[in-house]
């Protein structure tokens, strides 16, 4: 120590050392008394800092003397402070070099620490090694950072494990060390474990508790887990980012990837900024990096990288529109729950540059944004001039099928609603078919400047909503395009000195380091990333969404709004085209109806003679072109009649011969002996049907036309004249007849056997609209004519039997002479089955073919007359408000009314008992056609005596029972479609497996008003005899069995 003893301070010696009593300990500020008297602050304080720099030397202290005074009030000796300056501040005296010799209280009085602030003493205040500049409060805290912990220490003893090692870290080297992990490195504490992608600790440092001056355990593992947090998500982040570009990745993912390493990037930039001094606060900077974390957490969590979770991770959703989804409903989530406006700010600039591209991607899809005719084939446009045909006949033309119409719609994300999602899709298949109807229309080649993207203020969304943008999109875009290096040596330093020309390359040394990549060429993935579009998005992010768009989910269907408008336009296209010539739906829907729904009469009359006749005369298969002849006409020579008894004596083999040939059948069918028919003459004799049925037509409506309606065709292309040249004319080669391929295996091949009711299905009729038409007349909907043809021609061959059997009966010889019974009931049977194939025919051509196909055009014919109504209302406002065009909707769509023409023909297939759900049914409808052919056979053998008439009575007699028993059956199940509990008992017995059952339990129940089946029941059975004959043998039965029971 610096004294051995203390000197003595008893009464003994009172002579030696007097002392005044000492002061009252002051507090460390004071409040001056305001004199009476005008106050100056300007020059108070003035004399205050004049005083604060004044320093005064001396070498020794005299107490009592005047230098003594003046010495004991600079250093702040208290002794000689008078009561009534107790409070002034005075400057204390430079540091002593060496204690002076003396008595140590009077040393103590005039050190540096009486300053007039604390004029507490101790003995640790007044060692040498003491700063004696130090200003310290009497607060524990306030002390010297080792004294602090070691009193904590002290005070809260922690438990720590055997062996554990306690490490104390000033705060600033703790916050160097960590800055390193901050950025995603590893330090002398903590080094990245590339396993678990998380910061461990370093070997040197294992097992030891890392504590921060000043800081509780618990506090030094919070703020040491922050920056560890923020600097595994950097690193995680970054491992998400090249992981996926090192696949192959599509371009929305590619804006993803930018805009997620563009985040981190600027994060880890913000990082960076911090700089340490001595006055630098741990604690004030673990809460400025709070709202980083918050943010790097939720970016590691829509990356599926959660510090939760260990590798391998989850991968993000590879398509588009799944990863659109997945930011999109990521980024409401934290919407809904008002998060920090930083971390929106973040999802919301990763949801706009993300979805960038795949708006391009649909905007380009329905015609915004695009030239004319890219991506989509092009046909040439309608022309009555003959080229090319193949091997049918037909002419050769771009296939509807190149404009892949039938693809699967898109997946969309989910801020797409159902009805945005329909309208999309069909404003994708309209472009197709506007582009290839008419390659030139305007909308093709006019852009159109609205576009979708995501905003966030008020006035960009009524841009959007108007169509008035602040700056068009391709400006935006190329102001947002990064800048060459040599424009970012010239543009990032423009206060730069000149130099020389030689000397310009040196002008990079006046820039920051890395200030010339700022916004250089980003190709190279080795210069830094630009955040300046995430700086200025998030210095603009408001604070709250539109009022106008509460939600996230209001907004999306604002910023898509452009996308309702394209569609709306095109629809309004198509049905201008569509509607009016040269197309002209409504006249190729007439043109199938008289063709392929045998609505024409010509028509059915010529199909009539070419394949069918009445006549029971015989056959003669394989006998040449003169024999043919003879018996077309009715002429029958010695030659023919010995021929029919060869042929009956020796051709009872095949079902192509004479004595088995089907009937019904027409003469040109025979004439190469073998089923199915082929040659030049018949497929000349159908030819010929459809072309004079088309020159009939054109002459009809020729004649038919005065002089007004011909003054209204030269003006009005939509004449009924105009029309029918054109497409009548064009159908001489787009319709024609076919063989299609059938099964011939086992138990399918009843079409190779001409008696069959199933003989002429290889036979259909074939349309090959134009490629416009062709989008909206599909094969699918061809398929569904061609079935109902397919059943018309077999109900024209019966009905064709059915008038032979009363020629036949009336009028040629008579037929079981000694049977009165067999010729009662024959004649029975033909009156019965007259009825039903005539009640059948009339039901199937007026009921279900007239009512439903006229209901189709007359809602045809309303869309088209409300069309031009909305149409001229729209020409006639397009002067006073640009987007009063816009708003009104089309009436209807050209898909809407090929979806109504589907179901137009599906209710006629249900009224026909075609569908597939209606197979035991029309199985039972099929019997009873085959039935009545059964029966001109078997009265044809009957007059050629290829039979006997006992044998013929006995088939005849089955022949009934059976007509009856299927009768009975199809009135039951119609008059049961009313009362399921009725139903239910009877499908048990129809039925031909489960799957039957079932088909019709849950499809006949409910549908008969609508397809028109309660007519063909008022029609078969009017009086109810059906239901009154199988109730009354059904009586009949039961007494019987009594009746033997008894």
């Amino acid at each position: 120590m610096l004294y051995d003893s203390l000197p003595p301070t008893t009464p003994e010696e009172p002579q030696k050392l007097v002392l005044p009593p000492l002061k009252p300990i002051q507090t460390g500020f004071f409040v001056p008394r305001l004199e009476n008297k005008p106050q100056d602050p300007i020059i108070d304080a003035l004399d205050l800092e004049s005083a604060g720099v004044r320093r005064l030397r001396t070498d020794e202290l005299v107490i009592g003397s005047e230098k003594d005074d003046r010495l004991s009030k600079a250093i702040g000796q208290v002794s000689y402070f008078e009561p009534a300056n107790a409070l002034k501040i005075v400057d204390p005296s430079e540091r002593r070099r060496k204690p002076p010799e003396g008595n140590i209280w009077l040393i103590a009085a005039a050190g540096s620490d009486a300053q007039g602030k604390n004029y507490i003493k101790s003995w640790e205040t007044i060692r040498d090694t003491h700063t004696r500049d130090a200003d310290r409060g009497c607060l524990l805290s306030e002390q010297a950072p080792d004294t602090f912990v070691a009193a904590q220490a002290f005070a809260m003893p922690h438990a720590h494990p055997t062996g554990s090692i306690r490490r104390d870290i000033p705060p600033i080297e703790l916050f160097e060390i960590l800055l390193t992990n901050l950025t995603g490195h590893s330090s002398k504490l903590y080094e990245w474990d590339a396993a678990t992608e998380t910061f461990v600790r370093c070997q040197s440092v294992e097992g030891e508790v890392i504590l921060a001056y000043g800081f509780t355990e618990i506090m030094s593992n919070e703020i040491i887990q922050r920056y560890l947090d923020i600097g595994t998500c950097l690193r995680r982040l970054d491992g998400v980012v090249n992981g996926l570009r090192q696949s192959h990745i599509h371009s929305t993912m590619h804006a993803f990837l930018h805009a997620l390493e563009t985040l981190t990037e600027a994060f880890r930039r913000r990082l960076g900024r911090v700089r340490l001094d001595r006055t630098a606060v741990l604690s004030r900077l673990w809460l400025q990096h709070a709202e980083i974390q918050e943010v790097l957490l939720a970016l590691s969590e829509l990356c599926n990288a959660d510090l939760s979770l260990s590798p391998p991770f989850v991968a993000l959703p590879s398509e588009a529109a799944s990863l659109l989804s997945h930011v999109y409903t990521f980024t409401e989530r934290h919407f809904r729950a008002s998060s920090a406006r930083a971390l929106r700010a973040a999802l919301a600039f990763l949801l706009s540059t993300a979805s960038r591209p795949w708006f391009r991607e649909i905007e380009h899809s329905i015609g915004i944004g695009r030239s004319m005719g890219d991506g989509v084939v092009i046909s040439r446009r309608l022309s009555t001039e003959y080229t090319e045909t193949d091997e049918l006949g037909f002419n050769i033309e771009t296939r509807v099928e190149d404009l892949d119409l039938d693809a699967e719609p898109p997946i969309y994300p989910t801020f797409f609603d159902e009805n945005l999602k329909h309208e999309s899709f069909k404003a994708t298949r309209s472009l197709k078919v506007l582009a290839a109807a008419d390659p030139n229309h305007p909308l093709l080649k006019a852009g159109e400047d609205r576009r979708c993207e995501w905003v966030w203020h008020e006035e960009r969304l009524n841009g959007i909503y108007s169509g008035l943008h602040d700056r068009p999109f391709e400006q935006a875009a190329d102001q947002q395009r990064p800048l060459s290096p040599q424009q970012a040596l010239v543009t990032v330093n423009p206060s730069a000195m000149s130099y020389p020309s030689e000397l310009q390359q040196f002008r990079i040394f006046d820039m920051e380091p890395g200030a010339q990549w700022v916004q250089g060429d980003q190709s190279h993935t080795s210069l830094p990333i630009d955040v300046t579009p995430f700086q200025s998005f998030l210095s603009t992010f408001p604070e709250e969404l539109p009022l106008s768009t509460p939600t996230l989910a209001h907004l999306a269907s604002l910023i898509l709004h452009p996308l309702q408008l394209q569609s709306n336009r095109l629809t309004n296209a198509l049905l201008d085209l569509f509607l009016s010539a040269p197309l002209s739906l409504r006249s190729h829907f007439s043109l199938l109806r008289s063709f392929m729904l045998l609505s024409s009469q010509s028509f059915t009359y010529r199909l009539r003679g070419a394949l069918f006749s009445d006549s029971d005369a015989y056959q003669p298969i394989d006998r040449g072109t003169r024999a043919r002849t003879r018996a077309r006409l009715g002429i029958k020579d010695q030659r023919d009649i010995i021929a029919e008894k060869e042929d009956l004596n020796q051709g009872q083999g095949g079902p192509a011969s004479a004595a088995k040939w089907g009937i019904g059948l027409a003469v040109g069918l025979s004439e190469r002996g073998i089923w199915p028919p082929g040659g030049a003459e018949l497929g000349f004799a159908l030819r010929r049907v459809i072309v004079d049925t088309l020159d009939e037509m054109k002459d009809a409506d020729e004649s038919s036309e005065d002089e007004d309606e011909s003054q209204e065709s030269e003006t009005n292309p939509k004449s009924s004249r105009f029309l029918a040249d054109l497409v009548v004319t064009e159908a001489e080669w787009r319709l024609g007849f076919a063989i299609r391929d059938l099964p011939t295996d086992e138990g399918r091949d009843e079409w190779l056997n001409p008696s069959s009711i199933a003989a002429l299905d290889f036979l259909y009729l074939e349309y090959k609209p134009p490629l416009p038409v062709g989008a909206l007349i599909t094969s699918t909907i061809l398929s569904k004519y061609q079935r109902i043809s397919t059943f018309l021609l077999r109900l024209l061959r019966v009905d064709t039997v059915s008038r032979g059997l009363f020629h036949t009966l009336h009028k040629g010889l008579p037929i079981f002479e000694d049977n009165i019974a067999a010729l009662y009931l024959l004649r029975r049977f033909r009156f019965q089955t007259h009825a039903f194939i005539s009640i059948l025919t009339s039901y199937v051509f007026d009921t279900v073919i007239g009512a439903q196909f006229d209901g189709f055009m007359t809602r045809l014919d309303k869309i088209d007359h409300m069309h031009d109504a909305r149409r001229r209302e729209r020409n006639e406002r397009e002067d006073e408000d640009l987007d009063l065009q816009d708003m009104l909707k089309p009436v209807a769509d050209v898909f809407e009314i090929m979806a109504d023409h589907s179901r137009t023909l599906d209710k006629i297939l249900g009224g026909c008992l075609l569908r597939t759900q209606q197979r035991a049914i029309s199985e039972v409808l099929q019997d009873i056609l085959s039935t009545v052919l059964l029966l001109g056979c078997l009265v044809r053998d009957l007059k050629r005596k290829a039979v006997s008439q006992e044998d013929a009575a006995t088939q005849l007699q089955k022949l009934y029972v059976s007509f009856e028993r299927k009768m009975f059956t199809l009135t039951k199940v119609l008059r049961a479609m009313d009362d399921k509990s009725e139903l239910r008992s009877l499908l048990s017995a129809i039925a031909t497996s489960d799957r039957d059952y079932e088909i019709l339990a849950r499809n006949t129940g409910g549908q008969k008003r609508e397809i028109g089946l309660s007519d063909l029941l008022v029609r078969m059975d009017p009086g109810e005899w059906w239901k009154g004959e199988m109730e009354r043998r059904i009586r009949a039965k039961r007494e019987k069995e009594e009746t033997m029971v008894r």
